[in-house]
């Protein structure tokens, strides 16, 4: 009878109480409650049992295989459709099942049954929608995830959606022969100016949504540098977003490994003096399980790319890509250094925002793009993740 009391107190305790903290923690729990005292718990609506999924509707997608499945090489997954795996160590295609699902918010993901996941190799995610791998037991993993986009590189899953117009960057002003650098991809938080050039205006940053996702959704990109009006002058692109990836379970997660939804760095501007591209923003990480344990050691990140550097006659970079870690990606260096995207709520927010410099010849560097969310529904245990930025319980 005591340790079911006990069990009991810590599962209340998990639900009331997200893993995000101060910004210098690793996302541990606050002050557990303490039932004895009065505080109330919270009973969980009554709802089918096969109705067990925060984001799309379990009782429709039943459905699942007998034999577990494993991923135990380099393996691929693009989400396009009815979704592809490629690259090696996947197990075969009778233990798990595919489709193009519709969230509980009317938007599309790549929903992947499973009767168990077991992944020791690494796996890169691809594609138009983001995914949701749903096991009918356990998911444990000791691998990468890697979901993330690159500048000239992967597009994360889901990334750059149609509703990022409502809080979208805004692209670099060029009237004069020097490019304005364009606004970093907002989100979770808001992103970066671009910089300004002589006359031309750096684009605003994307502005932060009001309220969490209701679905599993990628994040924002950045916007585009103005190439000015000198001659051969070229804006750089903005960063692409990270993608969206959700791992549910309707046991347990055991989580030792790291996943990313990093945004791309923005491009560079080119040498006559163009601006560089926003970061993109980084996407959404989530997990929904009654038990989730995250071993130390382990990395979970949804951080924002930097701005794109400035051109001008000399070297020029493009932004560093959303790294998984606590660290801000770097801006590119440049006539005007981009703006370092966001991660974990450390530095100052002008951090973020490209250089403003009134120098002729030089484009103005991008700003820096925005974290995206981790999202948590469960009882967790962290025994030392470092997760950026703080996550958010759901």
């Amino acid at each position: 009878m005591r340790i079911f009391s006990i069990l009991a107190l810590f599962t209340a305790c998990s639900y009331h109480h997200g893993l995000g903290g101060d910004a210098g923690s690793n996302g541990s729990d606050a002050a557990p409650i303490d039932a004895s005292n009065g505080d109330v718990l919270v009973t969980p609506d009554t709802k089918p049992a096969c109705d067990w999924a925060v984001h799309f509707d379990g009782c429709a997608h039943a459905s699942f295989p007998t034999t577990g499945m494993t991923i135990s090489g380099a393996a691929t997954l693009t989400t396009n459709g009815g979704g592809m795996f490629g690259g090696s160590g996947v197990s075969g295609g009778t233990t798990y099942v595919k489709s193009d699902i519709t969230q509980r918010d009317g938007t599309h993901a790549l929903l992947v049954l499973v009767h168990s996941l077991d992944m020791s190799g690494t796996l890169v995610i691809v594609g138009d929608k983001p995914v949701i791998f749903a096991s009918e037991t356990t998911i444990a993993t000791n691998t990468l995830i890697d979901a993330s986009s690159a500048q000239g590189g992967n597009t994360g899953p889901g990334a750059d959606l149609v509703a990022c117009t409502a809080n979208a960057a805004a692209p670099g002003v060029g009237t004069s022969s020097d490019g304005g650098g364009g606004g970093g991809g907002g989100f979770a938080t808001v992103g970066g100016s671009g910089g300004t050039a002589n006359q031309d205006v750096g684009g605003a940053g994307g502005t932060a949504l009001a309220a969490i996702p209701a679905a599993i959704r990628g994040g924002c990109p950045g916007a585009k540098g103005s190439k000015g009006s000198g001659s051969g002058a070229a804006g750089g692109n903005g960063g692409k977003a990270g993608g969206g990836i959700e791992l549910a379970a309707k046991q347990s997660i055991m989580f030792a490994a790291s996943i990313t939804t990093g945004g791309a760095g923005g491009d560079k501007g080119n040498q006559a003096a163009g601006g560089g591209g926003g970061g993109g923003t980084g996407g959404v990480i989530s997990f929904d399980s009654p038990s989730i344990t995250f071993a130390g050691g382990s990395v979970i990140a949804a951080n924002g790319g930097g701005g794109g550097g400035g051109g001008n006659a000399g070297f020029t970079q493009a932004g560093q890509n959303g790294v998984a870690s606590g660290s801000r990606a770097n801006g590119g260096i440049g006539a005007q250094t981009g703006g370092r995207g966001g991660a974990l709520a450390t530095g100052a927010a002008s951090d973020r925002d490209g250089e403003a410099l009134g120098a002729s010849s030089a484009g103005g560097g991008g700003g820096g793009g925005g974290v995206g969310y981790i999202l948590v529904h469960g009882t967790v245990v962290n025994l030392g993740a470092l997760i950026s930025p703080p996550s958010t319980p759901i």
